[in-house]
């Protein structure tokens, strides 16, 4: 069955880049991003920067400005980045991005930069961007809240964690549709292994 998922996110990938190539307009850019996202949210951040660098390619070719047309792909690769620990590329992906004037860009730019504070160990950073995230953009509010409450975890506040799950309603958001099942499932052992620290 993991396979199949991981074939299923793949294809689906596939199928948005080549949508995307065929009808470069915003809503085919956000299709693409999601399956990417989902891509990497599967494990799979290498296959989502080679999708992205034929993207890259294609719009090249194409001649499609993809700053203008999709800048969420720059996210989605600098996201990507972050998955593999690599928080360098992920900088350069986002340069400039948060001189833009949509208020989404720039909170997820600050989400991006949250990420690259974690994996460098600046939590205080981390929080901050976090919090900037959340402010720039409700749409971002609960990523900036799944962000947090990861971090918190990860720097043993266990009390925090458990507190920040509630406030979360992983449960409330996925019967909303604003959250997966897995990832919510996830979230959820996230605060039990918490709880047992406790």
């Amino acid at each position: 069955e993991w396979v199949l998922s991981m074939l299923s996110a793949l294809t689906a990938a596939r199928i948005a880049l080549h949508r995307f190539c065929a009808l470069p307009l915003e809503r085919t850019a956000r299709a693409l991003g999601q399956s990417l996202a989902a891509l990497r949210a599967r494990g799979r951040a290498e296959a989502a920067l080679e999708l992205l660098d034929q993207a890259r390619e294609a719009a090249q070719v194409l001649g499609i400005d993809l700053a203008r047309t999709a800048s969420e792909l720059a996210i989605e690769r600098a996201r990507a980045w972050c998955s593999l620990g690599q928080t360098e590329p992920a900088l350069r992906e986002i340069e400039g991005l948060s001189a833009s004037s949509n208020p989404r860009l720039v909170a997820w730019v600050e989400l991006v930069r949250a990420e690259v504070a974690r994996l460098r160990h600046e939590t205080d950073q981390a929080f901050a961007h976090y919090d900037r995230a959340a402010e720039l953009d409700p749409s971002v509010r609960v990523e900036a809240a799944i962000g947090r409450f990861l971090l918190l975890h990860a720097g043993g506040k266990d009390e925090e964690t458990c507190a920040a799950l509630q406030r979360l309603a992983p449960r409330e958001l996925e019967a909303r549709g604003e959250l997966e099942p897995r990832r919510r499932a996830y979230l959820e052992s996230v605060a039990a292994m918490s709880v047992y620290r406790l």
